[in-house]
Formats: C-alpha cells, structure tokens, sequence
C-alpha cells in the first residue's frame, strides 16, 4: 500500500517523486533503467547521449547535487547546401553566401523567423534550409509549430557537454528521492479500487497489483491516454491533439580524427540526415559523431537492420566531406526514439491548461508536454514533475482530513454504540435483580 504510484521513471517521474519523499511512493518503469529520453552511454572513460544531447541547465538539478565539468563543443557551426559547407559563428554568417543579407528573400525568412509569415512563403530550398537550422533542437517540421517557437531556427546552440553525461542529473534524482523503484514492470491498467487507485502491472511474466491514494502517469502522452479510462474530457481531448515528432541517432566513434575546419555541429538540408554534432573530449584522440534523422526521414529508419543504417550514416558523412577514412574507427550505434519530443502545435498549445494536470480523481499527468512556457526538454520535464508534486501534495493533504473525518465519526459512533449497549446491560441487570427479590403482599382494606 501506497500514498503514490509514479508510472515512469524519466525526469518528469523523478523529479515528482523528489518532490514527494515525505508520502511512501512506488516508481513503475518499463524500462532496465530510468531516465526516459535522457539515455548515455559510455565507452571506455568517454561518456556520450544518444537522447537529450544538450546539456541540462543547474537550475534543473535536486539540492546539494554539483553538477560534474561541463565543456562547450569549440568551432563554427555549418550548413552543408549544393555540395558546400558553409561556416559561420552563427546562422545569418552561414545563410549570407545562400542569400544575400539585404535581399527581399532575406527578409522574406526574417519574417517567417519572426512568426509573423508562414513558412510556405519560402521558396522550397529557403524553406529546407531554415528547417534544417530548426531541427537543431526540435524534431518536427517548422511549419507544424507555434509561429513563436520559428525563431528558435535563427538561434545558435553552442553545443555543452558534461563529462559524464546527462545521466549525471538522472542518478542524482534517483538518489535523492526515497521511492521504492520496480524496474521492467509494464503498467497494463489503472483502475479506481474503493477509496484508492489499482495499478496492475506485468513483471518476469507474472502479473501484480499495487494500491495507493494517488497516481502520477508520467509518460509520454500517448501512453498515458491508453492507461486511463474515464479521463476529463479535457484532459482527452488535449492528449488526443498532442503529436510527437520521432527521430533517430547514429553515433559513430573515431580516433584521430582531423579535419581542415573545426566545427561543434553541422546542418544538411539536402540529405536526409539533419544533423551532425561532434564531440570531444579534453585531453582524448576520440572524436564522437552523433548524426540525426528527424520525423520523416527517422521513419524511413525503422525499417533497416541496424548494420545497413550505420553504413548509409558513414556514406553521407563522407558525401558532407568529413575525412572519417583517415580516421581509426572505434564503435558505432543506433537508437530509434518514437516518442522524439513534443510538436509544439498551435491547436494542442490552447488546450493545454493547469486542470489538464488533473486526469482523473487521484490520477495526475506530468511530462515536458504539460509545461506551458517550452513543453519540450529536460528542463521542461523537471519543472512539470515539481507542479504535479503540488497538486498531488495537495490532494493527499485533503483525502487525509477527509480520512481522519471518517475516523473520527467512525470512532464517535462507535462510542455511541458502546454507551447504548453499557446503559441496556445495566437495565437488563436491574431487571433481572427485581425479579430474584421478594413482592410484598399488599392488602387492600374492605370497604366499610
């Protein structure tokens, strides 16, 4: 028995449960590990992702954890069009060879940049190249988005990496909060069972049930929708509008390389890969090539063996012009995410509202989506996973006056009942002692 069930075990999930730890919780993940999108690898002393790439800001972070070293990927960043690679300190620098500073094209894209023109008013090679820049850190196409979020394509990213990884902030979590974890347990149902919630969930083939008052479902959307029957239609109708974009990660790892250009990342509007970031790492000979397939081109992904991915990755890093020949190859892999990251669309943004927190009585929702300002990202989820804590907070606090209520009436009731019985055992005595006594004769005098 439990005061919260938590279904998923990334940061959304964690940081809901470090915000918990005063009520006994129970964290259910699917998976052999937690983290959820954030997943690292590491290969000899180097550590690398192959989900969240970017690096996640302190403000993110569980008190008293110190981030490890974090480092910045050195060099310009690159657009790789008509067979060049164009470098530049920033976006405009490599746009300027493309299209003249001072044109109408030009500030045709400023203004799709700025939410105020669609991006259909590109010519399409304009419009690829502006997409491509976008894809950088979101994982759907531009003209899918909230026109506010288009001049996230005009933003440099200067690529921050920690030495061991995101999944630094991940095992910070897990050991700051006191749940109780259940790994590769696969949720199947939530049901409301009296007073509380059932969780039934599938582990090492046998099929178990877990109560609690509360239940956070911190998955992606889709997920969660499948999980809870009698939802508010709010709540079904804003989960149902949600759309997540998929992309795939193939990470290729190199000694010695080198090249004429330092770069930290690469975009390629004519492949159908998106994006190339490199990283290093001080003092290494190790160069990692994590290369990105976004939305469409990721589905075309889903259907090669492993093998034949990782050789077409190879072939259009070396069409870009990269000389990974002359370079000692080490390792190499590839990750599918389905549920990429939130598309963070104009008719799914207007439903989302605090009361869509609330799904069901006793059952909550929490996840980047759900985070009003970006819903998308590390930072986003952490955030979201502190508010759902609230709510729940609050909700435990009620349902346990309400409980104490109960028992108190229950208790005052009983009491009743045990005075009534006391007071007719006492009578019931007194009765049976007049029976055991003697009557008096009483003598009525004859009428004169």
């Amino acid at each position: 028995m439990y005061e919260t069930i938590i279904i998923g075990a990334g940061l959304a999930g964690l940081s809901a449960a470090y915000h918990l730890q005063e009520y006994k919780t129970l964290i259910l993940e699917r998976e052999i590990n937690p983290g959820g999108r954030v997943r690292t690898r590491k290969i000899d002393f180097h550590c690398y992702d192959v989900g969240a790439v970017l690096g996640y800001n302190h403000e993110s972070v569980p008190h008293g954890f110190s981030p490890p070293e974090a480092f910045e990927e050195p060099g310009p960043i690159g657009l790789f069009i008509d067979g060049k690679i164009h470098f530049g300190k920033s976006v405009i620098e490599c746009l300027s060879p493309i299209i003249t500073p001072d044109s109408t094209e030009f500030a045709t894209l400023l203004a799709v940049a700025s939410g105020t023109l669609s991006p259909t008013c590109l010519p399409q090679q304009h419009r690829d190249i502006l997409n491509a820049f976008f894809q950088v850190i979101h994982p759907g196409n531009i003209e899918e988005y909230l026109p506010a979020f288009h001049a996230h394509a005009l933003l440099n990213y200067r690529p921050r990496h920690y030495l061991t990884g995101n999944r630094g902030l991940i095992d910070a979590y897990c050991q700051k909060t006191q749940a109780c974890f259940e790994y590769e347990a696969k949720v199947f149902s939530i049901k409301k069972s009296g007073k509380y919630i059932g969780v039934s969930f599938k582990k090492n083939g046998i099929f178990r049930r877990a109560l609690a008052r509360a239940v956070i479902v911190a998955t992606p959307a889709p997920i969660a929708a499948s999980l809870i029957p009698d939802m508010s239609d709010l709540c079904r109708y804003f989960l149902q509008s949600l759309r997540y974009g998929r992309f795939t990660v193939v990470a290729l790892g190199y000694d010695a390389f080198s090249c004429d250009q330092d770069f930290s990342y690469i975009v390629t509007p004519d492949l159908p890969i998106t994006t190339i970031y490199k990283t290093t790492f001080p003092g290494s000979r190790t160069t990692i090539f994590l290369v990105y397939y976004c939305d469409d081109a990721s589905r075309e992904t889903w259907q090669l063996p492993e093998n034949e991915l990782i050789a077409q990755t190879k072939a259009y890093i070396k069409s870009v012009g990269l000389p990974i020949n002359n370079a000692e190859f080490r390792f190499a892999e590839a990750h599918r995410w389905e549920y990429g990251g939130t598309i963070i669309a104009p008719e799914s943004h207007k439903l989302l509202h605090i009361d869509t927190l609330n799904a069901a009585p006793g059952i909550y929702l929490a996840g980047d989506y759900l985070h009003s300002d970006f819903p998308y990202g590390m930072d986003a989820a952490v955030k979201s996973g502190m508010e759902t804590a609230k709510h729940v907070r609050c909700f435990l606090q009620d349902t346990y006056h309400d409980r104490k209520t109960d028992h108190n009436a229950e208790r005052l009731s009983t009491q009743q009942s045990l005075l009534i019985k006391q007071c007719f055992n006492k009578l019931m005595d007194l009765a049976q002692e007049a029976c055991q006594r003697p009557m008096p004769m009483i003598c009525i005098p004859p009428k004169p």
